[in-house]
Parts: C-alpha cells; structure tokens; sequence
C-alpha cells in the first residue's frame, strides 16, 4: 500500500495572484446569473386576490383574464404587468 503524501504545498505569489483572480471572476458570474433571476412573478388568481376589492364589481374575473390572455399576458406575470394590462383594459387603480 502506498503512502499519501501528506505534505503542505507552498504557493508563490503570483499562485496565489492567480487563485485570487479566478475566484474573483467565478463569483462575479454567480453574482451575475444571480442577477439573470427573474423578478417576482405572481399568478393571476394571487394578484386578483389582491386587486379585487379596488376593481369594480361589474367587471367579471373571467373576462379580466381573457383580456390580459388577449393581450399576450401570461398565467405568471409581475404585479406591475398585471396592473398596465388593467389599465388598458380601462380600469385604473
């Protein structure tokens, strides 16, 4: 059976320059795919949920979600999208 070396390897400093870099740049791109995240979307039933009482009663849900399906809305948007798509359709909060 071999032994393992079990001895401490010594870095230069221009090593230990270049380590330092290259973690830089590999944090930077996590940072970076991080940021690729996309903002927070909600489901159209959560965001009626928060808007219905603002919204007049004569205004039914389902035409509301046809309109916004109509106008190239998705079922998962940001509350801001949501809202212009409102707007549009004519009601503003």
């Amino acid at each position: 059976m071999k032994k393992k070396d079990r001895s401490i390897k010594t870095y230069s400093q221009e090593e230990i320059k270049k380590m330092e870099i290259k973690m830089r740049e590999e944090s930077l791109k996590n940072i970076k795919r991080e940021e690729r995240i996309e903002p927070n979307l909600v489901s159209f039933d959560i965001w009626w949920a928060m808007r219905s009482k603002s919204i007049p009663a004569r205004h039914a849900r389902e035409i509301i979600f046809a309109d916004f399906k109509a106008r190239g809305l998705s079922d998962k948007e940001t509350i801001e999208n949501y809202d212009n798509g409102l707007e549009k359709y004519g009601i503003k909060l």
